[in-house]
Parts: structure tokens; C-alpha cells; sequence
């Protein structure tokens, strides 16, 4: 009997639900305090495992005179459990794909989370400018040129603009701005576009994996995303804007 109920644990049944069903088998039908002193166990026990094995509709129960007993399904019938286990098992598949789906939208690795910087000084805005600076990667920028110029102090802009140039990569700008604006690096490009065209108190820019925004509006605000996706599509609008921007000035 040992051999059948480890057989019967193997297919999923518990130990108590494999014994109790042996049992039944052998006995035919049985009250319950008959089963709960063939299988050892205790009354409210043999009670829950009944019930399990009536849900599992392996066992019935039928009214024989004044007392209820217990009487077993044919052992065909563990194959139909089985049956609706793996069909469960598809239905549960089905679902947990289309479920995951919509899981993947709230997965967010820590490698792929993108890092965000505040900055409100300008010995932080400086600190920043040496690590554009540095980087290999080009840069395009969409900016306030006058709010630019009234906040920041005129030898750190210059400065930034030495830092950038000895790195040779290429720099474009596009200046909202009144002034006549030129600049002699040979690797930065400006466009100068009327600020009666759009008012724009602060500043967008783009590098490698890096977007900054600026406000200049009540002091030195700024929010730096090392994120490539949001890099890219930053990067994308401001390729549009210099097209548009080049476009305007011919």
C-alpha cells in the first residue's frame, strides 16, 4: 500500500487524501469514524480530507438508514483529475502570457531606471559644464540666449565655450535671441532665431546619454536624465527644431 499512496503524492495528492482513498477502495464504503481508525488520523482531520476528496469527486457520500457513509469513485476517475489539471495548466498559461504583457510595462530593472540630477547653483551648473565638456559625444542645444547671458557670469560662459571647442566635437545652437551672436570655434554652429518667434527663458540640451533642461526664469533651475531612450527622442525633437530653425534663416 506504501508504494500506491507515494505513487498517488507523486500525481499530487496529499499523503492523508492517498490513504483515505486506498482505504475507501478496500473497504467499499465506510463511516467516517471507521476511515479515521483504518488510516490513523484523528476525527476533525479525517473530516477536512473528506471533503478535499469529495471536491476532487473522488469520493461521494450516501444516506444508508440513519448514518452517512463514504463511498469511493472508480480509480478511472484520477485520470479525469488529471484531464482538468492540464487543461488548467494551459488556461493558466494563456492567461499569465497575456498577463505578462501588461506586467513588463511596470518592470523597470535598476540598470535601466534613468538617473536624475538636480542642480540650483552655479557652481553646480559649472561642475556640470566640465563633464559635458569632457564627454566625446556631440551636442545640440535649444536655449534663451539673452536669460542665458543675465544669469550666468560672463567668464564662465566663455570658459564653457574654450572647454567645449578643445574637445572638437561638433556643437550646435539654437539661440532665441535679438543680438548678433557669432563665434569663431570652428566646430560649433549656431542659428539665431528672433525671440518674437517663441519666448524661451530656459534651455534644452542633448548629449550622448544626457538631456538637460534649464529654467532661467527665477534663477538657475536644472534637471539632468541619463536615460538613452529619453536622450534619443530628445534628440530627435531638437534635430527637427535645428532642420526647421536653418530653414527659417535662409
Amino acid at each position: 500500500m506504501d508504494d500506491i499512496v507515494h505513487d498517488l503524492a507523486r500525481l499530487g495528492f496529499s499523503e492523508n487524501e492517498s490513504k483515505m482513498y486506498v482505504a475507501l477502495l478496500n473497504l467499499g464504503a465506510a463511516k467516517a469514524s471507521h476511515i479515521a481508525m483504518r488510516v490513523r488520523v484523528s476525527r476533525g482531520t479525517v473530516y477536512d480530507v473528506l471533503r478535499s476528496l469529495q471536491d476532487l469527486e473522488l469520493v461521494k457520500t450516501e444516506k444508508r438508514g440513519s448514518e452517512t457513509v463514504y463511498v469511493p469513485e472508480a480509480p478511472a476517475r484520477i485520470l479525469t483529475i488529471i484531464e482538468n489539471r492540464k487543461q488548467e495548466l494551459v488556461e493558466q498559461k494563456r492567461s499569465a502570457s497575456q498577463l505578462l504583457v501588461r506586467l513588463q510595462a511596470f518592470h523597470n530593472p535598476s540598470e535601466r531606471k534613468p538617473k536624475i540630477r538636480y542642480i540650483e547653483t552655479i557652481e553646480g551648473l559649472r561642475m556640470m559644464q566640465r563633464e559635458y565638456e569632457a564627454m566625446d559625444q556631440d551636442l545640440i542645444q535649444l536655449l534663451g540666449y539673452d536669460s542665458f547671458l543675465q544669469l550666468q557670469q560672463t567668464e564662465l560662459s566663455k570658459q564653457h565655450i574654450r572647454g567645449l571647442s578643445q574637445r572638437k566635437k561638433r556643437i550646435r545652437s539654437i539661440l532665441f535671441t535679438d543680438k548678433i551672436v557669432s563665434f569663431s570655434q570652428d566646430n560649433i554652429e549656431i542659428v539665431c532665431l528672433p525671440k518674437a518667434l517663441a519666448s524661451v527663458r530656459g534651455e534644452m540640451t542633448v548629449c550622448g546619454n544626457r538631456v538637460v533642461f534649464f529654467s532661467y526664469t527665477a534663477g538657475l533651475i536644472a534637471v539632468e536624465i541619463q536615460s538613452a531612450p529619453i536622450a534619443e527622442t530628445a534628440k530627435a525633437t531638437l534635430e527637427l527644431a535645428w532642420n526647421e530653425a536653418k530653414r527659417l534663416t535662409q
